[in-house]
């Protein structure tokens, strides 16, 4: 019996994703303030909508997606700028699986950066889009 074999057919039934992307998307998740719960529910819901299943989903570049939707929610609560709709520029996500970053111009990334800085108290979500944007 090859327990090395097993352990990693096992982990893929259980984490089709693999365990980095597992990791990757948990870390930003965590770092953003999002809790494991809430980002479930989530997966579930566009999974449904989508008509596949969850296992099939890029978990990093949801997480990611989700965190930069977090953000948006937030910055408009906080100033009323929608960040897709009422700029010019927009950031993006750039899916790879554990490789997933943010997709921008340098002029999205300053628009953005002059609308974050109009806010006083920046939630998680918002600060995590920020660092990634560095």
């Amino acid at each position: 019996m090859d327990k090395e074999k097993l352990t990693k057919e096992l982990q893929a039934c259980f984490s089709p994703n693999g365990y980095r992307d597992m990791e990757a998307a948990a870390i930003a998740l965590h770092e953003a303030g999002i809790s494991d719960s809430e980002f479930v529910e989530a997966c579930e819901d566009f999974a449904h909508e989508c008509g596949m299943t969850v296992s099939k989903l890029d978990i990093c570049a949801y997480a990611y997606d989700y965190i930069l939707q977090q953000a948006r929610t937030d910055i408009e609560s906080a100033i009323g700028i929608d960040i897709m709709n009422d700029t010019e520029h927009q950031i993006g996500v750039a899916g790879n699986f554990c490789a997933t970053t943010y997709d921008y111009s340098e002029e999205a990334k300053t628009e953005f950066m002059e609308i974050v800085e109009q806010i006083e108290d920046k939630t998680k979500a918002i600060e995590f889009v920020v660092s990634q944007c560095y």
